[in-house]
């Protein structure tokens, strides 16, 4: 008979460097750390001053994160289209003749040296 085995602590998957994630996303390195110094960035672990890792889930929410549903693109066309369909009258611009005075230059449209 075997002894009870002991249980060794399971910590997760193991953390990813970023040549590793760069890899996974075929992208350069250099953009993953512009990406992990980011807001709303890749989340990065700070293991010691020059070593950052990554950790798997927090690199597939990122993915998840930045994934552009069909279902956002559809909305937004529907929307857009009604947004065509029915026209906003804007208010009309004054025009060139239709210009306010200024008042800070004593009432006149015309800019010193005859300029308009």
């Amino acid at each position: 008979m075997l002894p009870d085995a002991v249980e060794t602590p399971v910590l997760g998957e193991p953390l990813l460097d970023a040549r590793a994630v760069a890899a996974f996303l075929n992208v350069h390195i250099s953009s993953i750390y512009r990406l992990a110094g980011a807001p709303n960035g890749l989340p990065v672990v700070e293991i010691g001053r020059s070593v950052r890792r990554f950790r798997p889930e927090d690199v597939r929410a990122y993915i998840a994160s930045r994934t552009k549903s069909p279902q956002m693109a559809v909305e937004a066309r529907e929307l857009l289209a009604s947004i065509a369909s029915s026209p906003v009258e804007l208010p009309r611009l004054p025009g060139r003749s239709e210009r306010p005075c200024d008042v800070t230059r004593g009432g006149s449209n015309h800019r010193p040296g005859g300029g308009h």
